[in-house]
């Protein structure tokens, strides 16, 4: 069934247009279904013809929380973020507790070091190699607000630190 069948096309009839709407801003890139509602709301569309649109996209499988969850935290573990900071911007993406902790025992913890002195490394890159020794608190800081636990992030500066000094 497509998200088109059994709607009213009239006149006055704002529940096609909503999903026209819902269906460009989804094309965009992935989007929750909550994500998707409060657009809708925000264009102007009554809290009824939100939630018909929401609903039909869900049950023709084009909005899918679990699978935009998975994708996000794909994009997020490539960007380089902590699991922590992965699943703070999961919940803000307002997504359900359960469905977040199910998606982030995906989360590739044994490779979050390795992301940390990846990133680590960059932000060295980008500095003079005089500063090095200066800036481990700096780096500290910067991996622990992408979200890498304390114990990693003093794990990571020591490493790199130890490399390039």
């Amino acid at each position: 069934m497509t998200p088109r069948e059994g709607w009213p096309a009239g006149p006055g009839q704002s529940a096609g247009e909503a999903l026209d709407r819902a269906l460009r801003f989804i094309e965009y890139r992935p989007r929750s279904r909550v994500e998707t509602t409060e657009r809708l709301r925000r264009w102007g569309y009554s809290a009824e013809t939100s939630l018909q649109v929401v609903d039909q996209l869900s049950e023709c499988g084009i909005l899918d929380d679990r699978s935009f969850a998975r994708v996000y935290l794909g994009e997020m573990v490539r960007k380089g973020f902590g699991y922590y900071r992965v699943r703070r911007e999961l919940f803000k993406k307002k997504l359900e507790r359960e469905l977040v902790n199910d998606v982030m025992e995906e989360y590739p913890i044994e490779e979050e070091l390795e992301r940390a002195l990846e990133v680590a490394a960059n932000l060295v890159r980008k500095r003079n190699p005089a500063e090095v020794s200066t800036i481990r608190q700096q780096m500290l800081d910067y991996l622990m607000r992408r979200g890498y636990s304390r114990n990693v992030a003093i794990e990571a500066c020591r490493l790199t630190s130890d490399v390039d000094t």
